[in-house]
């Protein structure tokens, strides 16, 4: 099974930050990066934040 990790960078109120994240699926389009998003702002309790940016890290095969 492939998984792919990608960087994703934050834009906050006091300023950015970055996450790692591992997906069975590669992001194509504008509307994965908002799935994901949405995702990681449920899981994390974090409200007033948005994706900025992401940047493929690595393709691997489990």
């Amino acid at each position: 099974m492939k998984k792919y990790e990608y960087m994703v960078v934050y834009s906050f109120s006091q300023g950015t930050g970055r996450i790692q994240i591992t997906t069975p699926k590669p992001i194509a389009s504008y509307d994965d990066v908002e799935a994901l998003d949405k995702t990681i702002r449920e899981y994390n309790g974090i409200n007033k934040a948005f994706a900025i940016d992401f940047k493929l890290l690595r393709e691997y095969t489990e």
